[in-house]
């Protein structure tokens, strides 16, 4: 396959004999997490890492050992594909459409990059040993699946960390953005913060034509559209 020689660029390093050797859900996961792993980490690439999961996830139909543990495994894996996916749709939703993502969302996909690709060495492990492979390789099968576990975790953990100070700075910018049009436009009104949410407070010197109430409430999510009818309102 094409994509098997883009290794050199990729993220991620397969050994050259799971490339050629690995077949069926394996391979397709290789391959998937191969193209992911050496695409530029912008909100597009969220729809290939998102592949990759699904991929991932069909190992456990061809995994006969620590099939336990591997299905814990794949519970976790589909977390992080919601996780992905509501992701996505917020970027979306914020027209971030082809934004590079923040450098801490990057580290965050690497991480995951390496843990996946963990999680289809050792899951091929576990497909492809022999019953006489078994008798001696069962411990350290066990421990190795249960290492991707914690891996996994501990991944999903740190990135949803990573989620929630992503959306806090970008409220913050967008706080300030709002703040900058109110400083540039109306200098004479006070803008103040109340639990989350920015308040405009008109002053009885206020002009009528701005708006005919006594104030304007904006949320916590500001969209685009939202910015540019508050500018459209305020010019």
């Amino acid at each position: 396959m094409p994509e098997l020689d883009k290794v050199n660029t990729s993220r991620v390093a397969f050994n050259d004999r799971l490339f050629k050797a690995s077949k069926g859900a394996v391979q397709a996961a290789v391959v998937a997490l191969n193209v992911a792993a050496s695409a530029t980490q912008n909100v597009p690439y969220l729809g290939a890492i998102s592949k990759v999961l699904v991929e991932v996830s069909k190992i456990i139909d061809e995994v006969t050992v620590c099939k336990a543990t591997w299905n814990t495994v794949m519970a976790r894996v589909q977390e992080i594909q919601t996780v992905v996916e509501n992701f996505r749709a917020q970027c979306n939703h914020e027209w971030r459409l082809e934004d590079e993502l923040p450098e801490m969302i990057k580290q965050g996909f690497r991480d995951f990059e390496m843990c996946l690709s963990n999680v289809i060495v050792t899951m091929n492990d576990c497909k492809t040993t022999s019953k006489l492979q078994l008798l001696y390789k069962r411990s350290g099968l066990t421990a190795a699946a249960n290492q991707c576990h914690e891996e996994v975790v501990s991944a999903l953990n740190i990135f949803q960390a990573k989620l929630q100070i992503d959306q806090w700075n970008l409220q913050r910018d967008q706080g300030k953005v709002i703040h900058d049009i109110r400083d540039a436009l109306m200098p004479h009104i006070p803008l103040v913060k109340l639990n989350s949410t920015i308040t405009f407070q008109f002053t009885s010197n206020s002009s009528p034509l701005l708006l005919p109430s006594s104030s304007v409430v904006l949320g916590k999510s500001i969209s685009l559209w939202t910015l540019s009818s508050i500018m459209g309102l305020l010019m």
